[in-house]
């Protein structure tokens, strides 16, 4: 059951540890995995957490999606976090409130936002080794942890400011929590029949608790909390005590009743605000199945199975990692099946069939992009592993398979290091980012020593701007404001105006997208109204180009109005709505 052998003592590969030479010289230890393999696990997961930690410390500057969420902690408070978001975000609740408390009792900036992200990924690592540990073992083991902990895609989450590394946090609190559940009993034990039932019905309570909280923090933990309930009903079904389907439904319920409630009051809301623009429809098309054309829809199974979905360990759509990946992953579904491991196939498989049923409603992307399928990353991840192992057990010669195996470890190893080597060498994710951030460190710091500073969005509530998709870039340019601005200036607080001169000017900050509208009429009556009361000295231009998959660059622009003293001819006027 889940991968163990009929007496429930040993886990997948541990059969074949010997033969590649990683089998436990330690006498009196068999159901011990091997010690040449625990020392390289552990090294592996190790690299994976120092990785994360390398990534999170580099400070990377909030790119467009990440600054799009994050715009939302600037000024709104918990209550506020449950509605429609800007810039057509959706977002668990749990997540969005534990960034917000931690934004709030510390500050800020790109680490108090990543910070959450940062503690879920190296969870997952440690959490990974557990559940692999549990269903695996010699070089299976290596393989899937290896693979998992130098993912591009796991590493990269888990320092952003969104909830994919919660995603796969979430997941595997529910995979492990259900493979404990389904793995028997000791078979020397007493009562075997009644321990089996005591231990499946502490493990159904406790996914009772953690599903609800899961799906708060996650959206695809539905996928898993469904899967798990599929994959447990036959050993439920076998036991078939009252206790046992007592705890099955009330777990069952509870993931009823916290999605239903989350999705009516919570996520439609949100997912409404997505279709005002219209651009999120056409952005996610290419990730829900066409099911009105049968040839299209076997190319379109090809391409999402082959694609950044499948991206692991190396990432990137047209990198060939993910079609490498796939075979990996289908010449496990093949060992498993002539296995007869129908329970721990149906436990892995299921949630990729409840996302398919919800991509073709339309309500969830199936494949196209990795971070919307990070619930299923360690699903990928364990069967490629058993997969890659299975492939190399098939070789011969004993000696090349210890080479092999050595091998793929080593270029595991060398990929870990080489992503936070490049993480040091290049901290940003375009230059786009960067740059963005250049400018507020400089005009938010050394501008404010000799003038008074005033963004036209915050501090003069001026309406021209847009909060939509199209415009997140000004989500960037607001967090950078806030994360740069020096420590005693306050957001949304006009300027002195008493304090402009000739000597120290009011510069003044305007975001812009040319050849995207604005409301036109009403920034040129803010202008004259300030151009009444102030002599307009100059006007700096910064143009930012954003590079993006769907088309030429995106271009952004930050105008700079520097205003000196007032007019003495003019009588004061509001310049705020």
């Amino acid at each position: 059951m889940w991968g163990c052998a009929q007496d429930g003592t040993a886990p997948i590969g541990a059969e074949m540890a010997d033969a590649w030479g990683l089998a436990d010289s330690t006498p009196g230890t068999p159901n011990q995995p091997p010690l040449l393999v625990h020392r390289v696990v552990t090294a592996l997961v190790v690299l994976g957490v120092a990785m994360r930690v390398v990534r999170y410390a580099m400070r990377f500057p909030l790119w467009g999606d990440e600054a799009a969420l994050a715009a939302n902690f600037l000024d709104r408070g918990f209550v506020e976090l449950l509605g429609p978001l800007q810039f057509q975000q959706v977002c668990p609740p749990l997540f969005l409130w534990i960034e917000l408390a931690i934004v709030r009792l510390a500050g800020y900036n790109e680490y108090t936002l990543r910070a959450f992200p940062l503690l879920c990924g190296v969870a997952s690592v440690l959490l990974f080794r557990h559940l692999a540990g549990r269903l695996l073992g010699g070089v299976p083991l290596v393989m899937a942890v290896g693979i998992f902990s130098v993912s591009y895609y796991p590493l990269r989450h888990a320092a952003e400011v969104k909830p994919y590394a919660s995603d796969l946090l979430a997941s595997l609190v529910l995979l492990a929590v259900a493979i404990a559940a389904g793995q028997p009993a000791p078979p020397d034990a007493d009562s075997f029949r009644s321990r089996q039932s005591t231990r499946l019905v502490r493990n159904l309570i406790a996914l009772a608790v953690l599903a609800p909280v899961s799906l708060a923090l996650s959206h695809p933990a539905v996928f898993v909390a469904g899967g798990v309930a599929v994959a447990l009903l036959p050993t439920v079904w076998r036991c078939g005590t009252w206790r046992v389907w007592l705890a099955f439904l009330i777990f069952a319920l509870a993931t009823i009743a916290a999605f239903a409630g989350l999705y009516w009051f919570l996520l439609r809301p949100q997912f409404a605000g997505t279709l005002q623009e219209g651009v999120m429809q056409v952005y996610w098309d290419r990730a829900f199945p066409p099911l009105g054309d049968a040839m299209e829809l076997v190319r379109w199974l090809a391409t999402v199975h082959t694609g950044q979905m499948f991206a692991y360990p190396l990432g990137g759509a047209g990198s060939g990692s993910g079609a490498v990946t796939f075979l990996l992953v289908a010449v496990c579904v093949v060992y498993w099946c002539r296995r007869g491991d129908w329970r721990l196939l149906l436990f892995c498989l299921a949630p990729f069939a409840l996302t398919m049923a919800a991509a073709a409603m339309r309500r969830y992307p199936y494949g196209g992009f990795a971070r919307t399928a990070q619930h299923v990353a360690p699903v990928i991840c364990l069967m490629s592993g058993v997969g890659l192992a299975r492939l190399v057990s098939r070789l011969r010669n004993s000696a090349v398979r210890r080479c092999v195996v050595g091998g793929a470890i080593a270029c595991l190893a060398v990929l870990g290091v080489g992503q936070a080597g490049r993480d040091i060498m290049r901290p940003y994710r375009t230059e786009h980012d960067r740059d963005v951030r250049e400018f507020a460190q400089r005009f938010w710091t050394t501008a404010a020593a000799d003038a008074e500073l005033a963004c036209a969005y915050t501090d003069l509530k001026q309406g021209f701007f847009r909060t939509t998709y199209l415009w997140r870039g000004i989500a960037q340019y607001l967090c950078n404001q806030r994360i740069y601005s020096p420590p005693g200036r306050v957001s949304g607080r006009p300027p002195r105006w008493g304090a402009v001169s000739e000597r120290r000017p009011l510069r003044c900050v305007v975001f812009s997208r040319p050849g995207l509208s604005r409301d036109q009429q009403a920034f040129d009556d803010w202008l004259r109204a300030m151009q009444q009361r102030f002599r307009l000295a100059r006007v700096d231009r910064f143009d930012f180009d954003k590079p993006h998959d769907h088309g030429p660059p995106d271009r952004e622009r930050i105008e700079v109005y520097e205003f000196f003293a007032p007019r003495a001819d003019t009588p004061a006027i509001p310049l705020a709505n």
